[in-house]
C-alpha cells in the first residue's frame, strides 16, 4: 500500500503557527504597555488613598493629645493631671454679657462650655472664679447635661464684682447619677437673679478637682 504525504495540511499548520508566534510576539510589547498602565493606575490610587489616610491618623492623633474641646467655635483644651482637670481656652475669662432693661428682651442668657463627654467621674468637685462688672448679691444658676440626658441644676448665690471662687461638690448636684460621661456645663443667668439690668458676669478658671 502507498501512502502519500499530506503536505498541504503540513503547510497550513506550519502558517498558523508561525502566524500565532509572530502576531503575539508583536502584541506582547502592547500587552505589556497595557498592564503596566493598569498596574501604575492602582498603584497612584492606593499610593493617593494611603496618604490620605496617613494624613488622617495623624491629624486624629494630633486632636487626642492636644484634647480638643469646643464651644461656639472656640476651641478649649483639655489638660489633664493628677490633681484636676482643667477647662480654658485662649480667651479665658468668659465674658457672658445681659441686657434685660428691655421688657420685651428674653429674661435668660445662658452659656455652654462642651466637655464632648469627658469622664469626670474621679474628681469630687467643680471649681471656678466668677464676679460681674458691677453690683452686688447676684446669683446665677449652673446646669450640668450628660450622655443620659440627666440634667442637674444648682444655684450660686451673693456673687458681686470682686472675683469669687466657687467650689461645687458633685454629689450635690442634683438628678446626676453619672459623671463618666459629661456632655456639657451651663451658666446661666436670669433676670430675676441679678441686681443690675445690663452688665457682664466673668467666668475664669473652670476646673474639676479631686478634692473640697
Amino acid at each position: 500500500m502507498c501512502y502519500k504525504k499530506n503536505t498541504m495540511g503540513n503547510k497550513r499548520v506550519a502558517d498558523i503557527i508561525a502566524r500565532t508566534y509572530f502576531t503575539n510576539k508583536e502584541q506582547r510589547p502592547l500587552e505589556r504597555n497595557r498592564i503596566l498602565a493598569i498596574v501604575g493606575r492602582y498603584f497612584n490610587i492606593n499610593l493617593l488613598l494611603l496618604g490620605i489616610n496617613i494624613v488622617l491618623i495623624l491629624l486624629l492623633i494630633l486632636g487626642w493629645k492636644s484634647g480638643m474641646l469646643y464651644n461656639s467655635g472656640t476651641p478649649l483644651h483639655d489638660k489633664a493631671s493628677n490633681e484636676s482637670l482643667l477647662v480654658a481656652s485662649d480667651k479665658m475669662p468668659v465674658a457672658i454679657s445681659f441686657d434685660f432693661s428691655d421688657p420685651q428682651a428674653n429674661g435668660v442668657v445662658k452659656y455652654y462650655l462642651s466637655l464632648k463627654g469627658a469622664d469626670v467621674s474621679k474628681f469630687k468637685a467643680l471649681a471656678f472664679d466668677v464676679r460681674f462688672s458691677s453690683g452686688k448679691n447676684h446669683s446665677i444658676r449652673l446646669e450640668f447635661v450628660n450622655n443620659f440626658r440627666e440634667i442637674g441644676e444648682i444655684g450660686i448665690p451673693s456673687i458681686d464684682s470682686g472675683w469669687k471662687e466657687i467650689v461645687i461638690p458633685l454629689d450635690q448636684v442634683p438628678k446626676i447619677t453619672s459623671w463618666n460621661n459629661v456632655e456639657r456645663i451651663g451658666f446661666i443667668v436670669d433676670k430675676w437673679n441679678v441686681s443690675i439690668p445690663k452688665g457682664t458676669i466673668y467666668i475664669d478658671k473652670v476646673r474639676f478637682i479631686e478634692g473640697t
